[in-house]
């Protein structure tokens, strides 16, 4: 896949900050993610019946709902490719318990909405960088140089 960040539309990027976080697109299968991007630390939680723009469920799956989205989406993409809707948050922002979190996802796959956690594409990322031999990607070049480092201390 490769990927498009922050494309606006419907609104004043300054006011409404109504954008595609991330458009990721494959060519050899006619898919495109239509990705949201909510890292949350600390004790920020996603919440049922609220619309409040950081935590709110209503909220995110809103975004998803603008008219102008698909509009900019479709603008990158043939009409042909089907358009994935991605969620991507941190583990944590669903509550720290497994029944929490597989109640969030759900309620997101209730609107054809795919939950992705950020800890799982970090351990891809990082199983990836450690099978690679040479890689020209910054990202996974410092992963490799980062186990590299933690190997060699661990053995110290």
């Amino acid at each position: 896949m490769f990927t498009l960040n922050t494309l606006y539309f419907n609104g004043d990027e300054n006011k409404d900050n109504k954008d595609v976080d991330i458009l990721a697109i494959d060519p050899f299968n006619n898919i495109a993610w239509d990705c949201e991007v909510k890292l949350r630390t600390g004790t920020s939680r996603i919440l049922e019946g609220s619309n409040k723009k950081t935590i709110g469920f209503l909220k995110f799956v809103e975004d998803y709902l603008y008219p102008d989205r698909k509009r900019v989406i479709l603008e990158k993409i043939p009409e042909s490719y089907i358009i994935e809707k991605v969620f991507i948050t941190t583990s944590n922002f669903f509550g720290t318990s497994k029944e929490n979190q597989k109640k969030w996802k759900n309620r997101f796959k209730e609107h054809d909405i795919t939950v992705i956690f950020f800890e799982i594409i970090m351990e891809d990322l990082n199983q990836f960088a450690i099978k690679s031999k040479i890689s020209s990607d910054e990202i996974i070049q410092t992963i490799r140089l980062q186990n590299l480092y933690t190997n060699k201390h661990k053995t110290l």
